[in-house]
């Protein structure tokens, strides 16, 4: 029969990373389990810096000919809104009360390791979902003085060609080919086409059922009028069905260039997530377990979504 663990032997045990393994398994399994918006993000850091910043930009006019022994042809790209990022710190400590390692209680101390990494993957998929959760309020501004999805996003610094990207009409088949249409017609600052190429439905696990209908082309589309399913012709749509937008709404949804969303919705670490304990003391003599992250995320340009706010 093997020796059961001592309180010196579980100090030892700490020492060898193991539970370092259950917290960072409960951190995948709850990072990596279904979809979440967090996939489309650009992912980056902040180096050394506590904050970063970007700007939008106004876009290049057309080439233009020169002719013969004329001078070349010059421009210019005038810097639009500026959007800061600052690393914020995310943490959570929880004790393990001594008398759980004097009775060997190992089986509830790993449930414990395990749930508070679980926790740490959960806020920042929570945190990902915020982007799109509020992205029809007042109370979260982009970088132009905006929301994310808004009636009068302005082209230009003087605030003219007022630009919208947000509906109300609930997702069918012909609601998602005209939010693709009116985003394929998205401008510049200089009111020339921004080349969107919607690819990615992003929806609340409620719209789960008619999202994969028009996604994956379960259906066909009027067959018995024998008219083409754009959206299958054009290779289907990506799908994202993240739990954490019920939280907000089940009725909201969103249609993203993906490409562009890797340029334009950031996603910077400072710090990576972490994981450390601390020993007992003389007047305390239970463990403490603890996580720390720091990061920060938004969108410094509106071009990448278009969203509805469905009543």
């Amino acid at each position: 029969m093997a020796t059961p663990l001592t309180s010196r032997e579980f100090d030892e045990l700490i020492s060898t990373g193991i539970l370092d393994e259950v917290f960072f398994a409960g951190y995948n399994r709850a990072m990596n389990q279904g979809d979440s918006v967090l996939d489309i993000f650009g992912k980056g850091s902040f180096g050394q810096k506590r904050s970063q910043e970007t700007l939008s930009l106004g876009g290049v006019g057309y080439f233009e000919e020169r002719k013969e022994g004329g001078p070349v042809n010059f421009d210019g790209m005038e810097q639009l809104f500026k959007t800061t990022f600052t690393a914020k710190e995310f943490n959570k400590v929880i004790a393990i009360d001594y008398t759980l390692v004097d009775d060997q209680e190992y089986l509830k101390i790993n449930d414990l390791i395990d749930a508070l990494g679980d926790a740490a993957g959960k806020t920042r998929r929570r945190d990902a979902a915020s982007v799109f959760s509020n992205a029809f309020s007042a109370s979260y501004l982009g970088g132009d003085s905006k929301a994310l999805c808004a009636t009068d996003h302005p082209l230009d610094l003087n605030g003219d060609n007022e630009h919208g990207n947000v509906g109300s009409t609930a997702l069918s088949y012909d609601s998602a080919i005209a939010t693709m249409k009116l985003m394929m017609l998205y401008k510049n600052a200089r009111n020339l086409p921004t080349t969107v190429v919607p690819d990615t439905l992003v929806i609340p696990v409620g719209l789960l059922e008619i999202g994969e209908q028009i996604a994956k082309n379960v259906n066909e589309y009027n067959t018995s009028d024998q008219n083409i399913n754009v959206i299958k012709s054009r290779g289907g749509l990506k799908l994202k069905v993240d739990p954490f937008l019920d939280a907000s709404d089940s009725n909201n949804w969103f249609m993203a260039d993906s490409v562009m969303a890797q340029r334009l919705l950031r996603w910077l670490d400072r710090e990576q997530l972490e994981f450390g304990v601390d020993m007992p003391t003389q007047t305390n003599k239970n463990y403490y377990v603890g996580g720390s992250m720091r990061y920060d995320f938004g969108w410094s340009d509106w071009r990448w979504v278009y969203g509805h706010e469905v009543a």
